[in-house]
């Protein structure tokens, strides 16, 4: 044996490394895979289907009642424990199938909201594939213009 292949040098410790989840259509097809840390590899067991807003779910019956379990915020609570009231699970790096541990946050639905993708088209007249950038037809030149605080800027 090398030292790469030695017992001893390689302590294979899959609580850390990423897992996957297999995300089920309603006819039984395979519609996504979900990543997850090693550690929360264990949620496989459940049957998790993709919902229409591109997040993994599952469905349960509490007291009768049919619950939607959403995979980023078992995630997030098996992370920091119970969500305080008025926030809501984040993916850092905008992925909804990233359920990794280090890609979950808990923000308000504020913060959450400045991180939606809202990039135009470029086949609108005056406009970039960069958000918050136009072109000015009377000053002939492009225009930058963000909002802070619901207060236009320019920039």
């Amino acid at each position: 044996m090398d030292q790469f292949t030695s017992s001893s040098q390689l302590p294979l410790d899959f609580s850390t490394h990423p897992a996957s989840i297999y995300l089920y259509r309603r006819n039984g097809e395979i519609a996504g895979i979900s990543l997850v840390d090693g550690e929360d590899s264990d949620l496989s067991a459940y049957r998790w289907h993709m919902g229409t807003r591109g997040y993994a779910r599952r469905y349960e019956a509490i007291n009768g009642k049919r619950i939607v379990i959403t995979l980023h915020r078992a995630v997030l609570e098996r992370k920091i424990g119970i969500i305080p009231l008025g926030y809501e699970p984040d993916h850092v790096n905008g992925n909804g199938l990233d359920n990794r541990r280090c890609n979950l946050r808990a923000t308000t639905h504020y913060q959450n909201s400045l991180n939606r993708r809202g990039v135009q088209k470029p086949s609108v007249a005056g406009s970039s594939r960069f958000k918050g950038v136009r072109w000015a037809r009377d000053k002939q030149r492009w225009r930058a213009r963000i909002v802070v605080n619901g207060k236009g800027i320019g920039l």
